[in-house]
């Protein structure tokens, strides 16, 4: 008998040692060995169950953004200069430290502190951008610019 099926006995190798038997789970009976199982629902959204055994709800799924070409223009703009604003406050982290490491003045707490905020203030608008295609993402997208532009403007020209 081949180790491991069903029938065969234990011996001094075995993991469970004597007495294996029929409850012994064979190299096919392994969850990994088995095909996935089937999501309810046609695939849309994450219909399945909880933990309890119960079913869960599926979420709506919504359709695509459709923006206009200036529209797009101005959220892309605005995700080019958030994404440059997290950039800059990244690079003021990483100066301050150096700046501490070698005991020269850096930029300070306050300025890290107003870049940093700025930057997640960006990101979260462009986010809110991203995703309304309306009048709010619109005006996201000019908050993130103007968020951009104060921070550029009283933090590094004035």
């Amino acid at each position: 008998m081949r180790r491991g099926a069903p029938g065969a006995r234990g011996g001094a190798g075995s993991r469970r040692g004597i007495g294996g038997g029929a409850a012994d789970p064979g190299p096919d009976d392994h969850p990994a060995s088995r095909p996935p199982a089937r999501r309810r629902g046609g695939g849309a959204g994450r219909a399945g169950r909880d933990g309890a055994g119960r079913d869960r709800e599926s979420r709506p799924v919504d359709p695509p953004v459709r923006v206009s070409g200036p529209g797009r223009l101005l959220r892309g703009l605005a995700g080019v200069l958030a994404g440059g604003l997290v950039v800059l406050a990244a690079g003021l982290v990483v100066v301050e430290w150096l700046a501490g490491r070698n005991g020269v003045p850096g930029p300070g707490t306050g300025a890290i502190a107003a870049h940093l905020i700025a930057a997640v203030v960006a990101v979260t608008g462009q986010v809110v951008a991203d995703r309304r295609a309306d009048r709010t993402g619109t005006l996201a997208a000019l908050g993130v610019i103007g968020t951009v532009a104060l921070v550029l403007g009283l933090g590094w020209f004035l």
